[in-house]
């Protein structure tokens, strides 16, 4: 059973100083919740920790006499300060306008205020897929067939694998290295069977994991000198 130690944890900028807490129970299963009543707070919670999402409010209550960040402002900043957090900007229904353009200008998504707990949660959970797979795809910049052979895969398999991660259909992965779509599928099978899983939706999910834990250990490096230092060898 996860506990809160296990979830992502989100960032929230809103000033209503009750409204991180009605989130965080809301999503009690899927993450916590991080709240900041001001975008300066906000960012410099988010330069010292990280945040797979951020939920901003498109408009900040000023106290009297000053100025404070707005949305759209924080959200660029955000945007600087950790590239890969999903922002969900709130606003209420007379800025919808500027909800639109904050979705524009690079916001995931925007969730009118007041909002229901099922619009709630669909929103976490995409912007989490969101942000995995901007992760994932910055990963594969660095990744090599080596680290799918760390698994115990057999270079062929490797490359069944990658594709997978790719999102390439069997016979794109089958194009791609001039085999028989029918031997593709085999290879996939094979895939399953290594992993112990029964689908492709849960056999991608599986990589993603495993290379995420790659990349947390000293093996990444690893294994990426290791593969480059054979492919030298088998040249000489």
């Amino acid at each position: 059973m996860s506990t809160s130690l296990d979830l992502p944890r989100i960032l929230m900028i809103d000033d209503e100083p009750d409204l991180p807490q009605i989130v965080e129970n809301l999503l009690v299963d899927i993450c916590t919740v991080e709240g900041h009543p001001t975008g300066e707070l906000g960012l410099e919670a988010a330069a010292r920790k990280i945040f797979p999402v951020a939920i901003v409010d498109l408009q900040i209550k000023s106290p009297q006499g000053t100025r404070v960040l707005q949305g759209i402002e924080i959200m660029e900043s955000l945007r600087r300060i950790s590239p890969f957090t999903q922002i969900i900007i709130l606003t209420a229904n007379a800025s919808m306008e500027s909800a639109i353009t904050a979705v524009n200008q690079g916001a995931h998504q925007y969730l009118v205020k007041p909002f229901l707990r099922a619009p709630l949660r669909k929103a976490i959970s995409d912007a989490l897929k969101a942000y995995e797979a901007a992760l994932l795809a910055d990963e594969r910049l660095s990744l090599t067939n080596g680290h799918f052979q760390s698994f115990g895969l057999t270079p062929r398999l490797a490359d069944i694998a990658e594709g997978i991660l790719d999102g390439q259909t069997n016979e794109e992965i089958a194009r791609k290295l001039k085999i028989a779509d029918r031997t593709v599928e085999k290879h996939v099978e094979r895939l399953l069977a290594h992993f112990g899983i029964h689908s492709r939706f849960l056999l991608e999910s599986k990589l993603i994991k495993m290379l995420r834990q790659l990349r947390q250990s000293n093996s990444w490096s690893l294994t990426r000198t290791d593969i480059l230092r054979d492919e030298r060898e088998n040249d000489a």
